[in-house]
């Protein structure tokens, strides 16, 4: 699975993200451990400066 963050520019990304400073993506793989916290923590930021 992969997800793409728009709006990222003014964020700083944890390594493992990938993509020009506007968005970031981020490839899960199967078995692989994410932070539910940390992505919902990075969307709420991207969100945040939206108009």
């Amino acid at each position: 699975m992969s997800f793409t963050i728009f709006n990222t520019a003014a964020l700083t990304f944890p390594e493992g993200f990938d993509g020009p400073a506007e968005r970031k993506t981020n490839k899960l793989r199967e078995g692989q451990e994410w932070s539910k916290k940390l992505l919902t923590s990075l969307l709420n930021q991207a969100a945040s400066t939206l108009e």
